[in-house]
């Protein structure tokens, strides 16, 4: 992965798993917020980061993922769960 912070320049992405990759690109303007992070977590504050753990642990962070279903089957696969109730 190369990425570059200066407007105009090319992002690359290379897989070199014979199976492929599946990427998931964002791109926005900028929101002018905060950033904290640690380990794969991304959250505006530390607290954040805490929390999304603490959620995390606890099972509260959303869906378990098996990466082995297809579309078909993951779509199955939210679809039998409710949804949680959301603290907000």
């Amino acid at each position: 992965l190369e990425r570059s912070s200066v407007a105009g320049r090319v992002v690359r992405l290379e897989a070199f798993d014979p199976e492929g990759a599946d990427i998931l690109f964002f791109s926005g303007k900028p929101i002018n917020e905060p950033i904290a992070t640690k380990g794969s977590m991304v959250m505006n504050t530390d607290y954040e980061i805490l929390k999304a753990y603490q959620d995390y642990e606890y099972g509260e962070f959303g869906y378990p993922w098996d990466e082995k279903l297809h579309d078909d089957e993951w779509a199955q696969h939210v679809r039998n769960r409710p949804p949680k109730s959301m603290d907000v």
